[in-house]
């Protein structure tokens, strides 16, 4: 009787062997559906990431060339300021040399 109680408990415990590995490999499946998913989600956020640096970049590139056409309209504007004081100045020393 002794010996007929051990083998139904170990074909008890290989049932239960078999259950925890099938256990095991659902929840395996479930890692590689997240990772697949964490995947998915990297690349959305490379894309993402790639878009908004080209944006940024664009915005950048903008704003130099309205640095630029800034700086020109003000050199431009300085130099008249300064062919107008020289304009002045030829006048009064001309003035002056009457």
């Amino acid at each position: 009787m002794l010996g007929n109680k051990k083998a139904k408990k170990d074909i008890t415990n290989r049932e239960l062997l078999h259950v925890i590995d099938r256990r095991f490999d659902a929840v395996d499946k479930r890692f590689e559906q997240v990772d697949k998913k964490f995947e998915l989600l990297d690349k959305k956020i490379d894309r993402e990431v790639e878009n908004l640096a080209g944006m940024v970049s664009r915005r950048f590139d903008n704003t130099d060339k309205k640095i630029e056409k800034i700086e020109n309209i003000m050199t431009m504007d300085h130099r008249r300021r300064i062919e107008r004081l020289e304009f002045d100045v030829k006048i009064l020393k001309d003035a002056l040399a009457i």
